[in-house]
This record gives structure tokens, C-alpha cells and sequence, in this order.
């Protein structure tokens, strides 16, 4: 059987939450959409998966390569070699590495690819918003990979909500 070791990305391979990057720079840009969002997440009015459906759908952000070009070069620009070394010594030539973030899928595959690993992020499925946050990530990833075909190996993340996902793995770190 393949081993998988999950990694998060942001706050965890990156020192930083891409998706917020991305929002201050449309802020920043003036994009008012964005930022009409932006107030009603800051008052509770909208989830933090509605948010970003919203955010994704109104800024263009899924048909703009040059903006999710720009986002993956900074990110891997910004990988943490220590997160990297622990990635590497927890992976062999039977181990499948998956980067799985809430952060949106079109950056975070080409993220991983470029390290030769699989990824996967918060995603559209025909019209609907599939949000890769907390228990959402471990239903996922075990849709995804069951334990009948996998051997859960190592994950990493820096979230208390990613807890349920990672202490399905034989070794796991939660940063902070």
C-alpha cells in the first residue's frame, strides 16, 4: 500500500495565508466588490466559505493567470525549508506528498506541482463552493484516500481545526 503524508500550506509550508495576500492586494487595488465582502465578514454576516466563494467569484481571480502566477512564484519564494526537511524525511519512493488547504485549488495545484506532489484546494463543484477547512479537509481526504488503500503516514498543519485530520496519521505535528 502507498503512504500519504498531508501537508497544509498556509501558516504551515508558507509563513503566511496566501488567500488573505490575495485579498489585501484586491483591497489595496481598490476592488469594491472585494472589499463590500470584506466589511461583511468582518461583521459576521458572511462565513468564512461564503467569503471566499464570494471573493473567488467577484475578483475574476479563476480566469486571471497572471495574478495566480504572481501568488504561486511568492509562495514558492516563501516555503519553509524546515517544514520542507520534515516533509522529506517523512517520505520515500512509496509515499504520495498532498498539499490540502481552505486556500483556492487553482494556485494550490500548481503549488504542488511544482514540488511533485499532489494538491488540493477549496474548490467549485458545478456551482457549489467545496470549502477544504476543518473537518471539510478530513471527510476529503478520506473520500479521497481510505485507509483500506493508504497508510496514513504524516501530516502537518498549523490549525487546531486540522486536528481531526492529523491525528489520523501515524506521525503528526501541530505548529504552535
Amino acid at each position: 500500500m502507498k503512504k500519504i503524508n498531508v501537508i497544509d500550506l498556509d501558516n504551515t509550508l508558507i509563513p503566511y495565508d496566501s488567500f488573505r495576500v490575495f485579498v489585501i492586494n484586491k483591497i489595496r487595488s481598490g476592488n469594491i466588490s472585494v472589499i463590500f465582502y470584506t466589511i461583511l465578514r468582518k461583521i459576521r454576516f458572511l462565513s468564512l466559505a461564503e467569503y471566499k466563494r464570494r471573493v473567488i467569484l467577484s475578483s475574476g481571480f479563476l480566469n486571471d493567470s497572471k495574478t495566480i502566477d504572481k501568488i504561486v512564484d511568492r509562495i514558492l519564494q516563501s516555503i519553509n525549508p524546515r517544514i520542507m526537511k520534515v516533509a522529506k524525511e517523512n517520505t520515500d519512493d512509496n509515499t504520495l506528498n498532498i498539499l490540502c488547504s481552505a486556500s483556492p485549488d487553482v494556485y494550490v495545484k500548481k503549488v504542488a506541482q511544482q514540488l511533485n506532489w499532489i494538491g488540493y484546494g477549496s474548490y467549485f463543484k458545478n456551482k457549489y463552493f467545496i470549502h477544504l477547512w476543518g473537518h471539510n479537509k478530513l471527510t476529503f481526504i478520506k473520500s479521497n484516500y481510505p485507509v483500506t488503500d493508504y497508510i496514513y503516514n504524516f501530516a502537518i498543519s498549523d490549525s487546531k481545526r486540522d486536528l481531526e485530520l492529523i491525528k489520523q496519521f501515524k506521525f503528526w505535528l501541530l505548529l504552535n
